[in-house]
Formats: structure tokens, sequence, C-alpha cells
């Protein structure tokens, strides 16, 4: 009998999980790209938010207001929000990653570090988007964003 398909134990794995590989590629690629989209939204959304009250933190720094008093008002607003944005995100791919567990090698369905960071970057996406405009307005001249409209 003619030998004709020589090749190593190592080569056969990898042949034989080639597919496995190349579709969990694709899914870490667009679970990176969804995320960067998630968290320029996100952006986008409460930094839009924080900047249509330009004029009211002006009113409250001519009236006397501190930047810590502003940034705290600013911020109690926001965090609640993306606290709960945040949870409602984890306990959903918490509950769905039951699906993903073909695809996973080397780690578990339920990876602290994947379910700790995404949260925690839209977490500090938010947070920022929200401060900055914060900022901005502690640096300009109250009578600026009183005439801003």
């Amino acid at each position: 009998m003619v030998v004709s398909r020589v090749s190593t134990l190592d080569q056969l794995r990898t042949d034989s999980t080639t597919n496995q590989r190349s579709t969990a590629f694709l899914l870490a690629l667009f679970a990176t790209l969804g995320l960067a989209l998630a968290i320029v939204g996100v952006h986008g959304v409460v930094a839009h938010r924080a900047a249509q009250r330009t004029r009211e933190l002006g009113i409250r720094i001519a009236l006397g207001a501190t930047p810590t008093n502003l940034l705290t008002l600013v911020l109690k607003e926001t965090i609640p929000v993306s606290l709960a944005g945040s949870l409602t995100g984890v306990f959903a791919a918490y509950t769905l990653s039951k699906y993903l567990n073909s695809l996973l090698f080397g780690i578990t369905i339920h990876d602290p570090l994947a379910f700790t960071l995404s949260p925690l970057a839209l977490f500090l996406a938010a947070t920022i988007a929200a401060a900055w405009p914060a900022f901005r307005v502690l640096r300009t001249d109250p009578a600026l964003s009183l005439r801003h409209d």
C-alpha cells in the first residue's frame, strides 16, 4: 500500500482546527469593531447631551458654583445611566455566552477579562464624554457661555 498523504501531527491538528480558528478570529475582529463603535456612539450621545448644558453651566459659574460642584452635577446624571447600561450589557453577554462555547479555545465562556474590560471601556467613555464639556465651560468666561445662544 502506497502512503500518499504524509504529514506531522501538528499539521493534522492545524488542518482540523483551521475553520474554527478563522471563525473565532472573525468573531474577535467584529467584537472589537463593535466595541469601538459602541464607545464612539456612547461618547457622541453623552457629549452632545452635556454640550447642550453649556449655558446652564455658565449660569451656575456666574452665580458662584465651584468647579467641583459642576463636575459633580454633570457626573451625577451620567454615572447611574452608564452603570445601568454596563450592568445590563454584562448580564446579556453572560446569558448569551453559552452559545459561543464551541468557538472558544483556551478560555472559558465566562472570561473575567472580557466581562470587565468592555463595560469599563464604555463606562470610561461615558464619564469622559460627560466631564469634557464641563471642563471646557470652566476654562471659558461665564459671560461668553451666557451669550452662547
